[in-house]
């Protein structure tokens, strides 16, 4: 027995697509998380031997500009959630990106302690929150809702992928080049 198709309903069911729209947003998330949590978190160790011997600062002045970064992003957090609500995550996400590609060149050019510790500590990590986790969470809670477990867990494996490539990417690289060099890759990618 074979069953007839009205002509409109026919054509709806060619015209959907064979690839839910969502999983692409959770391949972009993937990705914004990849850069996010790459430049806040895994690629410190690749810079801070060469950044602190070049520059003769030591490991606590290094790291001061991270403690300085998780404060900020504590604070940055509650208005970053604010916006999320009030806007859509696209524009938040191209500021977050366009704020670590400059400020990763602006990194590339420190002198100063201070200069570290405002690109690092503020502007770095302001980038990587309009960026990151809480932005992409939240946009993919709203797009998944039956599979909203799912495309969160895949769009998490960017930070663990960030970890586990960015380092043995970012090392030679620095071995070979130097740290400015480095950082002008960062942004580049970003």
């Amino acid at each position: 027995m074979t069953v007839e198709v009205p002509a409109g309903h026919a054509r709806l069911a060619r015209a959907r697509p064979r690839f839910y729209f969502g999983w692409w947003l959770v391949g972009a998330a993937l990705l914004a998380q990849f850069v996010a949590a790459g430049m806040q978190a895994f690629i410190v160790g690749v810079f801070m031997v060469p950044m602190t011997t070049d520059l003769g600062w030591t490991r606590a002045d290094f790291t001061l500009g991270l403690t300085v970064g998780q404060f900020v992003m504590g604070i940055v957090g509650m208005f970053v959630g604010a916006r999320i609500d009030q806007h859509r995550a696209r524009p938040l996400m191209l500021v977050g990106v366009t704020v670590l590609g400059i400020t990763a060149l602006g990194i590339s050019m420190v002198q100063e302690l201070w200069q570290w510790l405002v690109l690092r500590g503020l502007l770095l990590t302001i980038g990587s929150a309009l960026l990151g986790g809480l932005v992409v969470n939240v946009t993919l809670s709203k797009w998944s809702v039956e599979r909203r477990g799912r495309a969160i867990g895949f769009a998490a494996i960017g930070i663990s992928l960030a970890g586990v490539v960015l380092p043995p990417l970012l090392t030679p690289v620095v071995d070979e080049f130097g740290w400015r060099a480095g950082w002008r890759m960062l942004a580049v990618g970003a």
